[in-house]
């Protein structure tokens, strides 16, 4: 679907827009408004892993066995559990599995991550990349505790506009997430 142009000028001068969706009403108005979101959103949608690739962004698989046995991970799957029994239906829980893997998951980045303080998310290395938003406010909560208050999980939209600024494809930068 393509928009008009007062539509357009009233998009970018809201400030509940993503900054993907500001950026593609930009393009679009440059374009005359023959700029379809199918055509700019399909790129991030069908070929991010070649698209992060192309700025330095690689991703990130190895054996996270150990973690499982570790009792900081342990301790975090009760925390979260007790945080859910009490807040949550049973329904909307996650199961033990689920949280094994997003905690271990979260523990596996961090160690992975220098122990020196990083100061900007563009001097991270390793990153959680995820929708949701359970872990999202988990990496918050544990981040307040931590030296460095760089988030470990982001949401796939800072990522594509972290791409977008270039600060992940500067020269010499090799990123892993």
């Amino acid at each position: 679907m393509l928009w008009g142009k007062h539509f357009n000028k009233a998009v970018l001068n809201s400030r509940y827009v993503s900054g993907i969706v500001h950026q593609y009403f930009i393009e679009q108005g440059k374009r005359g408004g023959l700029l379809s979101a199918d055509e700019w959103f399909n790129p991030y949608l069908n070929s991010f892993t070649e698209m992060a690739r192309a700025k330095g962004v690689e991703l990130y698989n190895d054996s996270m066995e150990d973690y499982s046995m570790n009792q900081k991970v342990i301790d975090d799957i009760d925390l979260v559990m007790r945080f859910e029994e009490k807040n949550l239906e049973e329904w909307r829980r996650k199961s033990y599995e689920k949280l094994a893997h997003d905690i271990i998951l979260w523990h596996f980045v961090n160690d992975k991550r220098s122990k020196e303080y990083i100061e900007a998310p563009m001097d991270a290395e390793d990153w959680i990349l995820t929708l949701d938003g359970r872990l999202i406010g988990f990496d918050e909560m544990r981040h307040r505790r931590l030296v460095s208050k760089v988030p470990s999980c982001i949401h796939p939209t800072t990522m594509v506009q972290m791409l977008q600024s270039g600060c992940l494809g500067r020269p010499n930068l090799k990123k892993r997430c």
